[in-house]
């Protein structure tokens, strides 16, 4: 695990607990992500919850296609701030309901309630 300041690796804890008892049973979570608390769940949760987490990445040249499938056999999607516009992009091809993590918020944003039918989590869930 790389070398986090105290609140960074609080927050890491307290992320990896919270996938853990969500009260679904996920079987695939995907992240969309590469902040370092994130890029440590795809890495440590697995040895938490025994639920794979398959990092999703939208990078130059690569299909939306390939990402899109990727996520819509997900049942967690964990983002962060710098792939909103692509996590919304999947989101509005999704029919399955999801649940969305969204790491850096402490309140849900507004456009959340654009996509009713998938559970958004923030921050202020942790402390829930």
């Amino acid at each position: 695990m790389k070398a986090f300041n105290k609140d960074l690796k609080q927050e890491f804890i307290a992320w990896l607990n919270f996938i853990a008892y969500l009260p679904c049973r996920s079987r695939l979570i995907g992240c969309l992500t590469s902040h370092p608390i994130d890029e440590n769940l795809i890495v440590q949760s697995p040895i938490f919850n025994k639920t794979p987490l398959i990092a999703i990445h939208q990078k130059e040249g690569q299909p939306h296609d390939v990402n899109i499938l990727a996520a819509s056999a997900c049942d967690v999607l964990i983002c962060n701030p710098n792939h909103y516009a692509f996590l919304c992009e999947i989101l509005a091809q999704q029919n399955k309901s999801k649940t969305i993590i969204l790491t850096h918020e402490n309140w849900l944003p507004d456009w959340c309630w654009i996509f009713h039918q998938h559970r958004f989590l923030c921050r202020q869930d942790l402390v829930a």
